[in-house]
């Protein structure tokens, strides 16, 4: 799987996933094979080696919506790194995001084509550079 965002559960012989949100528990028989990169999933899940994973609790709130149909499905919230386990010892020092997590600093999951991180940080440094003195921008996401 790449850039997918599961919202139910997942249960797989083999896995091998980048950039994806899998939701609730994610369940893989053989663990040998395959591997979970650049990806968020909960901690109870049983994967195999992963790279630069983002661990969330089982069931977090995440979207903004998961009702089919509604225009902001799927779509990550603003605060859905606060939803992210604190880093361990070990990792201290390597903490993924949900939404900056992916290989390329885009978010993870379904809209990581979207490059919508990128394209923010980008306005707001050319917005810096030309806004008068002393007015502070602001980015309203539109979904």
């Amino acid at each position: 799987m790449s850039r997918c965002t599961i919202l139910g559960r997942l249960n797989a012989h083999r896995l091998e996933a980048d950039e994806c949100i899998l939701r609730e528990l994610a369940l893989v028989d053989d663990r040998q094979v395959g591997c979970v990169r650049f990806s968020a999933f909960p901690a109870e899940s049983a994967l195999p080696r992963n790279y630069e994973c983002a661990i969330i609790p089982d069931v977090a709130s995440l979207f903004v919506s998961t009702d089919f149909g509604r225009p902001a499905y799927a779509q990550l919230l603003p605060n859905a790194d606060l939803q992210c386990a604190p880093p361990s010892a070990a990792n201290a020092s390597q903490q993924s995001t949900v939404l900056r997590g992916a290989a390329d600093g885009s978010e993870m999951g379904a809209y990581a084509r979207d490059k919508n991180p990128l394209r923010a940080r980008a306005l707001l440094i050319k917005l810096q550079e030309y806004m008068p003195a002393g007015l502070v921008p602001v980015i309203i996401n539109v979904t």
